[in-house]
């Protein structure tokens, strides 16, 4: 995905629930499901959910959740096998 462009078809998302929220974060994980996260894991130590939405669009509806601090887009890296030449 390049600099600035929109992600299309599901897209993989960390979730940080607020401080104060940790402590019922199951309640903020409900919310998130019933917005459209599917939810994958819950780190409920640090407050954090991991998931993904359908909709790239339903990423702002998420923002809106009760409890939730910030999501951001997981992003993926390769790289290249250990033989390969330095580039």
């Amino acid at each position: 995905m390049s600099e600035g462009s929109e992600p299309t078809g599901p897209v993989e998302v960390t979730v940080l629930v607020e401080d104060d929220r940790v402590a019922t974060i199951d309640v903020v994980v409900a919310s998130l499901a019933r917005a459209g996260l599917h939810v994958t894991e819950t780190l409920e130590s640090v407050g954090a959910v991991s998931g993904s939405v359908d909709d790239p669009g339903s990423i702002d509806v998420l923002r809106r959740v009760d409890g939730v601090a910030s999501v951001e887009i997981s992003r993926a890296f390769q790289l290249p096998h250990p033989d390969e030449p330095v580039q």
